[in-house]
């Protein structure tokens, strides 16, 4: 586009020239006309000439001056719409540019704050590695190709047993012993063709001499300079070498007693089918000897139950025998003691408590055993019991401590049973939970529920509590999970409680965790079985 100004033309200069002639003849004229004193001949002819040229100039002014002039301001205003024209163009190029600045200003303003965010998070992360570097039970050493030491966390230097500055004085093949050059070698192949090698196991030799076995991981890295080194990660595995041995020997151990005990199986199998033999031998008999069954029942019967006689006089009579001795030796104790007062060692009056601790574990025991023959052989009266006022009586019959805190719900049931069986189970169930109370003050909660032709007690306490693995163990003969020398607890009372209720038809569960308290839950028939 064209926007070169017009140039302004010439004719309308002469024009302009021959204008102000024109003004300056009419002028003259004029007062030539006013003054006849200056009218001649000549001056006439100036006049008319002058007059001639008034009227032609205008003509004359007219046509130099109208086209020029036409043709000066048409090219005037069509440079000024196209000056118009591209200041707008310029204008939006400038706004375009404007824009495409500010776009670029915020897209470097957004990278810049990007580029900050960045920054900061990799410091931040920097801080939380150099942190895990810090404290991170691995071992980490940085080292160069030859093996010298550039930097190592605490736990490094505590595996090997070095000060920091023996450590950057000495190199990675100090610490190896020689038997691990092959393995070494191999390693090295490996960092070099992909770049890491490991985990595999060796060991180092310590400040002190000794051998510590340890598992290493390692890569390769190179710095900025091109530099390359070594990271290493390395593992104490002292521990597990430890459990590894003991594994073996327990393997070793395992397998002694497998062989041992296949053959004893191959023994028991043999006598099993020895066994199996006389009993296909005896069920011939027993078919032979069918007709003459009954007569043999009822003499197995009184048979059996003269030796359910013979079995409870003779526990009674063992029971009696052996206590005579006990209270024996228990007298002997305190008679020793009495008269040995003030000339006894610490040591000495402590065995004579741990001799007579044991004498009266060994009368439980004996009560104990003298009950437990008797379940099921014997059965009380058959009477209407209150449960809520025999679990008072037994409650006052326990003597419990003081500070023990024992809650009967208010619905316990009435029905007609063995008062005694019931009272035993409940003063055994109650006894073990005072007995065994981790805290200060026990505090035992008896509840009941309806399931069926059964009631469900539960006897629960806040005290220490029993591993589940124990469970089936506590309801065992003379399983305790105290040990021996603690206490009078005869092992026995547990399995008295579950002889019971399982001889009533019913069933006793144990609910515990260890530290979290104890639920005894039985059930007890609304009625009565007999037999």
């Amino acid at each position: 586009m064209n926007l070169k100004a017009p140039r302004f033309p010439f004719l309308p200069i002469l024009a302009l020239v021959l204008g102000v002639i024109f003004i300056a003849e009419a002028v003259v004229l004029a007062i030539l006309w006013q003054i006849p004193t200056l009218r001649s001949p000549s001056v006439e002819a100036l006049a008319d000439a002058m007059a001639l040229s008034v009227l032609v100039l205008p003509f004359i002014i007219t046509l130099m001056v109208y086209r020029p002039m036409k043709r000066y301001f048409s090219e005037r205003k069509e440079v000024e719409e196209s000056l118009h024209k591209t200041r707008d163009e310029f204008e939006m190029r400038v706004k375009e540019r404007t824009g495409e600045l500010t776009s670029t200003i915020e897209s470097l303003n957004t990278e810049v704050a990007e580029r900050k965010r960045l920054e900061d998070a990799l410091r931040e992360s920097e801080a939380k590695l150099r942190g895990l570097y810090e404290l991170s039970p691995l071992g980490i050493a940085l080292t160069d190709m030859n093996g010298r030491y550039v930097e190592f966390n605490e736990s490094f230097r505590r595996i090997c047993g070095y000060s920091e500055e023996e450590l950057k004085a000495i190199d990675y093949w100090s610490l190896t012993p020689k038997k691990y050059e092959p393995e070494e070698a191999r390693q090295l192949e490996s960092l070099a063709s992909v770049g890491h090698y490991g985990p595999y196991e060796k060991e180092y030799v310590r400040s002190d001499g000794t051998l510590i076995p340890l598992r290493l991981n390692g890569v390769l890295v190179t710095d900025r300079d091109g530099k390359k080194f070594i990271w290493s990660i390395v593992e104490d595995i002292t521990e597990r070498k430890q459990w590894e041995e003991a594994l073996r020997r327990t393997r070793d151990e395992l397998e002694t007693r497998v062989q041992e005990r296949t053959a004893e199986l191959v023994e028991i199998n043999r006598e099993l089918l020895k066994e199996v033999s006389e009993r296909r031998r005896a069920e011939r008999e027993l078919k032979d000897l069918n007709e003459t069954l009954e007569e043999r029942v009822a003499q197995r019967t009184a048979e059996a139950k003269r030796r359910a006689e013979e079995l409870e006089q003779f526990a009674y009579v063992t029971s009696h025998d052996l206590k005579a001795p006990l209270r024996g030796i228990a007298n002997l104790a305190d008679w020793l003691q009495e008269d040995l007062s003030g000339k006894l060692s610490e040591d000495t009056q402590e065995q004579f408590v741990l001799l007579k601790d044991r004498v009266g574990r060994m009368q439980a025991l004996i009560e104990g055993l003298l009950e437990y023959s008797r379940v099921g052989r014997i059965y009380g009266t058959e009477q209407m019991v209150d449960t809520g006022a025999l679990l008072e009586e037994t409650l006052d019959m326990l003597s419990i401590p003081a500070d023990a805190v024992v809650d009967i719900a208010p619905d316990m049931p009435t029905l007609r049973t063995d008062r005694l069986r019931l009272g035993q189970v409940f003063a055994n169930l109650v006894g073990n939970a005072v007995k065994h109370h981790a805290g200060n003050q026990p505090h035992i909660w008896v509840t009941v529920r309806e399931s069926g032709n059964f009631y469900e007690f539960s006897v629960a306490d806040d005290g220490r509590g029993i591993s589940p693995q124990y469970h089936e163990k506590v309801f065992k003969m003379f399983q305790t999970l105290s040990p021996r020398d603690v206490g009078n607890d005869s092992g026995i009372g547990l399995a008295l409680v579950k002889k019971i209720v399982d001889e009533q038809g019913g069933s006793i569960t144990l609910d515990s965790e260890e530290n979290k308290g104890s639920t005894f839950r039985f059930t007890w028939p609304k009625t009565r079985r007999v037999g």
